[in-house]
């Protein structure tokens, strides 16, 4: 059996993430406020894989005698791959009405230093403690921070299994079956994050397509 692991701890900063962003505060006495971690920035990263025959089969523990079982059961190999991450950074905004600023966001105020996570999903609960921001209803941009909250993290688990068949001293069949993200676990994007709108701290959707559910396939491979 292998396995393998790795954790990053990670922090990556800047203004703007990316050269067609443009900066929430582009007021020249505000523009120090841009300076926050980066939208695409996950502070923790921990990645284990593993590669094992399964203990069937001549040489094993299990059903080692010869015979039909031994020839189903057999040579077969697993890997797999666990995922676990965290979510990323986002800004609660405001509605920018009394802002009177062109090229400028508003934020929200920060009424509550302590912002707690709820770990709410769906539109009748919140992600975390809403009441800790207030509209903006004045000239003014609001006190809250860029990137300030993360969304949910997300974890999953990639599994693999294939058994190599001779055919001929030169010719073999490789049969593998794989699943992607098998737990068929959700990645749910950030909460709504606009303090004016019913919808702020709500989860209603998750990130990406199709491709982010669980996806099975199997293949064959021919060597000769």
């Amino acid at each position: 059996m292998l396995l393998t692991a790795a954790y990053t701890l990670s922090k990556s900063m800047d203004q703007a993430s990316d050269d067609d962003s443009v900066p929430l505060f582009n007021a020249a006495v505000y523009q120090y406020r841009n300076y926050a971690v980066s939208d695409y920035d996950r502070r923790h990263n921990f990645e284990v894989g593993f590669t094992a025959e399964l203990p069937f089969g001549s040489g094993h523990l299990f059903l080692h005698d010869r015979g039909l079982a031994n020839a189903i059961a057999g040579g077969w190999k697993i890997n797999g791959v666990v995922s676990k991450f965290t979510g990323l950074p986002f800004t609660p905004t405001a509605s920018s009405t009394s802002l009177n600023a062109a090229f400028n966001t508003q934020v929200a105020n920060q009424v509550n230093p302590n912002v707690s996570t709820l770990g709410g999903i769906g539109k009748f609960v919140t992600y975390f403690d809403t009441t800790a921001f207030t509209p903006v209803t004045t000239a003014a941009f609001g006190n809250a921070g860029r990137n300030s909250l993360r969304g949910p993290g997300h974890g999953d688990l990639d599994l693999g299994i294939s058994r190599t068949f001779p055919i001929t001293e030169y010719t073999h069949l490789e049969l593998r079956g794989e699943g992607f993200n098998v737990t068929n676990s959700p990645y749910f994007a950030v909460p709504g994050n606009n303090v004016s709108s019913s919808s702020f701290g709500h989860i209603t959707s998750t990130f990406g397509s199709s491709a982010d559910s669980r996806v099975i396939r199997v293949t064959g491979k021919l060597t000769f």
